[in-house]
This record gives structure tokens, C-alpha cells and sequence, in this order.
């Protein structure tokens, strides 16, 4: 992945988006200063090869941000449950396409920070729900 196409991919984070469902725009995941100062310190080295369900599966986690801010500001509060499958839906296409634990400690490394991430984030959606979410299943 060259620099341009990494900067074409994050610009689309900086425009608002139209639920197609409903309506309503929700604001962008990030400010364009936000933005800048990641293109400005993008370093190519850190990206690695990746598939296209991990980069539909970053591109989901980054609307976490935006998502919050939309059910706090229409106050609607189905905004988050909608995310929090979307997640999920996401999370199991790239697992079910993606061998995580493999002979590529690098490539294995960062899959398994993208399962963190995941976790994280769905963990902080169901708090906000006032889901518990159990450890294993």
C-alpha cells in the first residue's frame, strides 16, 4: 500500500456520512487537523500487507467515535446497538478470512493488536449499553 492510496483511504474519514436508513448525517470520525497531523507523521514502514476485511474492519473501528457522538447528540441510542452488530459482522469476516496465529511473527503481531482492538471497543459500546460482556465464550 503506497502513501497516496493510504491518504485517499483516511480523507473519506474526514467527510460526514448519510445513514442511507434514516437519514441522518453523522459527523466525521476525525477532524481534519487530526488528520493532517497523521499524514504528516505517516510512516510507510508501519503499514503492513492487509486484506480487505482488515481494512474494512479498521475503517469500522474508527466510526466508534463519530457513532457516540450521534447517539449522544439525537440522543438514539439504537445508533450504538446497530454498531456494536455492524462490529461484530466485520470482526467475523476478517476472522473467518484471516489466519491470526502464524509463522509471520510481524503480520501475526498486528492482527492480533486488530483482535484487541475489537475487544476493546466492543467492551466500551456495551458499557455504554450497560452490557456485561463476558471474558470467553
Amino acid at each position: 500500500m503506497d502513501y497516496a492510496r493510504v491518504c485517499s483511504i483516511l480523507r473519506n474519514a474526514v467527510s460526514e456520512k448519510l445513514n442511507p436508513e434514516t437519514g441522518e448525517k453523522s459527523p466525521a470520525p476525525m477532524t481534519q487537523k487530526e488528520l493532517d497531523d497523521l499524514i504528516k507523521n505517516f510512516d510507510k514502514s508501519l503499514v503492513l500487507k492487509t486484506t480487505d476485511t482488515a481494512k474494512t474492519l479498521i475503517l469500522k473501528l474508527e466510526e466508534f467515535k463519530s457513532v457516540i457522538a450521534l447517539s449522544a447528540q439525537n440522543r438514539t441510542v439504537y445508533t450504538i446497538c446497530r454498531y456494536v452488530q455492524e462490529l461484530a459482522q466485520e470482526f467475523h469476516s476478517f476472522y473467518n478470512s484471516n489466519r491470526v496465529i502464524g509463522d509471520d511473527k510481524e503480520l501475526m503481531n498486528s492482527r492480533l493488536g486488530l483482535m484487541e482492538a475489537v475487544r476493546i471497543t466492543l467492551k466500551n459500546a456495551l458499557d455504554i449499553l450497560a452490557v456485561s460482556a463476558p471474558e470467553r465464550m
